[in-house]
């Protein structure tokens, strides 16, 4: 049977044992329609079915609608996953970008720098070549004055030392030559290396705008991101309120609390509360944080790899343990039957700390690794293995807290519903039943107690 079609039938079998059966005063009174119908005539019988008939109609009406509006919900909701799937990956994508630019950005200013200090080498270079020619010209005016030409030429002391001379002042003029042929080749290339210089500042510029350009449109699409996290988030509890299921099989507790009942009343209370998972926070209780949107949020998230043990806050007994889901969920998932839907595989624990009762529950378990309902456990003691189970965005660990009351253990186990949420409510209306602002049953705050 279904979790909905559970609960109508426990909504029409209240209504059908109590209001339901009120008829309109001018026929019949409460007490003649709860009566036996043998005292009843046959109209006023008719009348009470037709009573009975009509107020069931109209509860299977409402029901339908409340199927109707979950099922707008999840849609509302998957399409909102699927965006978020959708523009994660745009991200990672534009990301990659990112870093193939930055990477030939990198590329870039290392080349500009060579090139710049290969700029400066030439400059030097030129400006030595360019000395020494002027050095050579300004030895060769003086020298190359008629007079002094004349008397180095006449000052021959023979023809093969005339020509000696000749070819002494031919080799000057060549080397002069060569200078400044070299000069003209290195202020070619210094022009050709200060164009290179400029074309790759050119490049860097395009890259750095494309960079700028990339980083803005992520920066946008992370804002939309942002705002379908916060509209996921607030609708998400909404759901989880609207779907949570009350645990059917209770015959299979009240057999299980009959035959360790004088066990249970001889659990010792534990002095004070044990951490079950060494982590760290990864969200806060009442409401997600505001970059999730803010939205409620029942419990307290210890992150921690997938395979960290968790153990038993306190002594106390498993009530219920559910393990029908994969190790590893996904955002948007409803995986948890029986049990909180989302909550993937999951553990409640009925514990008895400094005289009071309490419920603990214990969420996104690791699959195959949940302790089995029915069982004894003291603090301390193994009871499953972090996961990523359910409703998730990575491993960690849901934990929240149901003060119940000073009774016993057994008490409440005897007395238990089927309802998971204890008598304090989901979604916004568990933040109605909060231990500051009432009494039992009331939520606690984990971190306060569990010492995060």
């Amino acid at each position: 049977m279904r979790p909905l079609r559970k609960l109508s039938v426990l909504i029409l079998s209240f209504f059908l044992l109590s209001n339901v059966l009120a008829v309109n005063a001018k026929a019949l009174d409460e007490a003649a329609c709860r009566g036996d119908y043998e005292d009843l005539t046959t109209e006023e019988q008719r009348e009470c079915q037709k009573i009975l008939n009509d107020r069931a109609n109209e509860l299977n009406e409402e029901l339908n609608n409340l199927q109707e509006q979950i099922d707008d919900l999840k849609a509302d909701i998957a399409n909102s996953v699927l965006k978020l799937r959708d523009y994660e990956a745009q991200m990672a994508e534009i990301e990659a970008e990112i870093q193939s630019i930055e990477a030939q950005i990198q590329d870039l200013e290392n080349n500009i720098k060579k090139l710049e200090q290969e700029i400066k080498d030439r400059e030097d270079h030129i400006e030595q070549i360019d000395n020494s020619i002027k050095e050579r010209m300004v030895a060769l005016q003086s020298f190359i004055h008629i007079n002094n030409y004349i008397d180095f030429l006449v000052g021959s002391t023979s023809f093969i030392d005339l020509i000696r001379r000749i070819e002494a002042l031919n080799d000057i003029q060549k080397y002069d030559h060569d200078l400044l042929v070299q000069l003209d080749h290195e202020i070619k290339e210094l022009n050709v290396t200060k164009e290179t210089l400029e074309k790759n500042k050119e490049a860097l510029e395009i890259n750095k705008q494309a960079v700028e350009s990339r980083k803005a449109y992520i920066e946008g699409l992370q804002k939309v991101v942002e705002e379908l996290l916060k509209e996921y988030y607030s609708k998400k509890a909404d759901l989880e309120a609207q779907e949570q299921q009350f645990y059917s099989d209770l015959d299979s507790v009240k057999s299980q609390l009959k035959a360790i009942s004088e066990k249970l009343n001889s659990v010792e209370p534990s002095p004070g509360w044990s951490r079950p998972v060494n982590g760290s926070i990864s969200a806060e209780t009442w409401h997600y944080p505001a970059g999730f949107g803010g939205g409620v949020h029942l419990g307290l998230d210890v992150a921690a790899s997938v395979g960290t043990t968790i153990r038993a806050v306190a002594n106390g007994y498993i009530l219920f343990s559910a393990n029908s889901c994969d190790t590893y969920g996904y955002l948007g998932s409803r995986c948890g039957y029986p049990g909180s839907n989302g909550g993937g595989n999951q553990v409640y624990e009925i514990v008895r700390v400094d005289g009071s009762t309490y419920a603990v529950k214990y969420l996104h378990m690791r699959s195959g690794t949940p302790i089995e309902s029915g069982q004894i456990v003291n603090a301390g003691d193994k009871i499953g293995e972090v996961g990523a189970s359910g409703n998730t965005t990575g491993p960690h660990c849901h934990i929240e807290i149901f003060y119940l009351g000073e009774e016993s253990i057994s008490y409440y186990v005897e007395n238990w519903d089927g309802d998971l949420s204890f008598g304090c409510g989901w979604g916004t209306n568990g933040l109605n039943r909060l231990c500051s602002n009432t009494g039992a049953p009331c939520r606690v705050a984990p971190r306060g107690v569990l010492g995060y």
